[in-house]
């Protein structure tokens, strides 16, 4: 699925709507689903405020997601002038704990199995987001209850 959203009158509504179905294919019970979800909202959110050109112009957000063997992946595209993750703040630090914001990647990287940062030269972020899906269902509840029946 390929998603473009506008940056100007984002539908975040539609987006966690396409999300949502999306991630229906897969039988991951939904505790995984909505942390999947809450992760990939704040990787489009954090690209809507940050990721536009130098003079605020920019294209659509691009949000791709693929969801097929057992593993969720999505990547968010924009066109701003790129950051450095390793220099974001820890919202957990007790000056930053009652700021409004801050804490999306945070966030991503609790939900996720990898988030992972490319900046290709012409400019602008790449953001991949990978989780792997449990198989849903009473034997991946609890195995214990494979070990009752053997």
């Amino acid at each position: 699925m390929r998603l473009a959203i506008d940056r100007e009158s984002p539908d975040l509504p539609a987006v966690e709507q396409a999300v949502c179905t999306e991630l229906a294919a897969v039988d991951a019970g939904p505790e995984v689903c909505n942390q999947v979800l809450v992760a990939i909202l704040e990787a489009v959110a954090n690209a809507l405020r940050h990721g536009r050109t130098l003079d605020g112009a920019g294209r659509p957000v691009l949000l791709d997601l693929e969801v097929s063997d057992g593993r969720i992946t999505a990547t968010v595209t924009d066109d701003g002038p790129g950051f450095d993750p390793a220099a974001c703040p820890d919202p957990r630090a007790p000056e930053r704990l009652l700021l409004p914001g801050g804490r999306g990647l945070l966030l991503m990287r609790h939900y996720m199995d990898s988030v992972d940062h490319a900046f290709p030269p012409g400019g602008g972020t790449v953001v991949t987001l990978r989780r792997s899906v449990p198989a849903a269902g009473p034997e991946a509840e609890d195995p214990r209850r494979r070990e009752d029946r053997g």
